[in-house]
């Protein structure tokens, strides 16, 4: 007797995790697909919990991929679907690494990572993911910066109202460990993370922030012909910004903004200059061509280091971050060799995007008649004869997490990353606009 299923078949499922790091990207890949006649489906992992149920993708690309816990609920709807982990953080730090290490038989054993660089993919080998998991391409937020991609991008600070005469300086906020909730760090120390790395870490980020949100002040003050927009990190709020910098007792000058408004990419090509502490945003910031250095104004602990930080140029003091952006350095010249080391490293494929267009079109076409086992589930331990009964009951259980989800999230710095469906339209708009008139 054949099956009868409720839900909607599609070719594509894409999960994303934080819109203002992967739709670009994401609606980009629905629209060249669906133009090639697939059917594709964004959902936005966090949020759109409820709306899971309704498809029955064929592919399913995930946002990142470390363990079975992030994906459980996703795992036991789609058993019979390939998964493709995107994989958007691949350069670690010894203070992250073993977090966003794959772990389980689902991480290692099902799944196809997708690779920027021939590092990640060692490191994945290493870590128990057979080769014929891993598909080595490229970095695909890099490849936006590449004609024709970067014809998508406008001018952030007319958003803002400021795109006048100023000197622009993008400052990209990383100071994680200084605004982990207490849930997250107890979280990373059950899975694992060494209790004094996370204090040093903890101790550096504030300490840092305390001496640049100074050196700030300082120079906006002095220099009221520069503008700096303070972009902070998908994670963080704009609202907790505002409150740490007040704890300080700093009161910012009128040309010092803090924005989430657009993507980073956008506020890169626009801007004169961007700086950050360990922020990746200065790799897609060099590779753009943009003047571009890291503030270390205390020494860094080894657990947060790691091998690009040897390429940039630093600014150790406020008179050498004073010199960097008034002019009298020439920083493009100074990344040279750091400019060398990310083309050499993160472009396997010279055209990443369209490589894992070609890629996805090619998996697509393959037949695949196969199941995740249920041991590697959540419902795993539980009596096949049962599966009738565990189907309502993780629908059930899907539709009570999404509904708590809610009503705990509405209204925290959680829920900042919830994006409507007329984000993702007007970005689809753009892109067919752009390719497909």
């Amino acid at each position: 007797m054949k099956k009868i299923s409720f839900r909607l078949k599609v070719d594509f499922l894409l999960l994303f995790e934080k819109g203002s790091r992967e739709l670009e990207v994401a609606t980009l890949l629905k629209s060249s697909l669906e133009n090639k006649g697939y059917s594709f489906v964004i959902l936005q992992q966090n949020f759109d919990i409820l709306s899971a149920w309704k498809y029955s993708p064929k592919i399913v690309l995930l946002p990142f991929c470390y363990q079975n816990r992030s994906n459980n609920l996703f795992l036991t709807l789609w058993r019979k679907s390939k998964f493709v982990n995107l994989s958007w953080e691949q350069l670690f730090y010894s203070g992250n690494r073993l977090a966003k290490t794959p772990k389980g038989d689902f991480a290692t054993k099902y799944v196809i990572h997708h690779s920027w660089s021939m590092s990640y993919t060692q490191y994945l080998i290493e870590n128990a993911v057979p080769l014929n998991n891993i598909y080595s391409n490229g970095n695909l937020s890099l490849d936006l910066y590449n004609e024709p991609y970067r014809k998508f991008y406008d001018n952030p600070y007319d958003i803002i109202n400021c795109n006048n005469t100023h000197k622009k300086i993008l400052f990209s906020e990383n100071f994680n460990w200084a605004f982990y909730s207490d849930e997250m760090l107890l979280q990373m120390r059950k899975d694992g993370q060494n209790v004094s790395d996370i204090n040093k870490m903890i101790e550096y980020n504030n300490n840092s922030f305390n001496i640049i949100l100074n050196w700030l002040n300082l120079f906006l003050l002095n220099h009221k012909d520069y503008l700096l927009v303070f972009r902070p990190r998908p994670a963080t709020s704009v609202d907790q910004i505002k409150s740490k910098i007040a704890s300080l007792g700093l009161v910012m000058p009128s040309n010092f903004l803090i924005s989430k408004e657009g993507s980073v990419r956008e506020w890169i090509l626009y801007s004169d200059f961007v700086i950050s502490t360990y922020s990746t945003t200065l790799i897609e910031a060099v590779y753009a061509e943009k003047k571009s250095f890291m503030i270390s104004p205390i020494i860094m602990p080894d657990v947060l280091k790691v091998n690009w930080h040897q390429y940039i140029t630093k600014a150790n003091n406020y008179e050498e971050f004073e010199k960097f952006l008034c002019g009298s350095e020439d920083l493009i010249h100074l990344n040279n060799n750091f400019y060398s080391w990310i083309s050499s490293s993160f472009f396997q494929n010279n055209t990443p995007i369209n490589s894992l267009l070609n890629f996805l079109d090619k998996e697509i076409k393959k037949k695949y008649l196969f199941s995740i086992p249920r041991k590697v589930l959540i419902y795993g331990n539980l009596n096949c004869k049962f599966r009738f009964l565990i189907y309502y009951a993780r629908i059930f259980y899907i539709t009570l997490f999404s509904l708590f989800f809610f009503r705990k999230n509405k209204k925290s710095e959680y829920f900042q990353d919830y994006l409507m469906k007329e984000n993702i339209g007007d970005m689809m708009k753009k892109w067919n606009k752009l390719f497909f008139k």
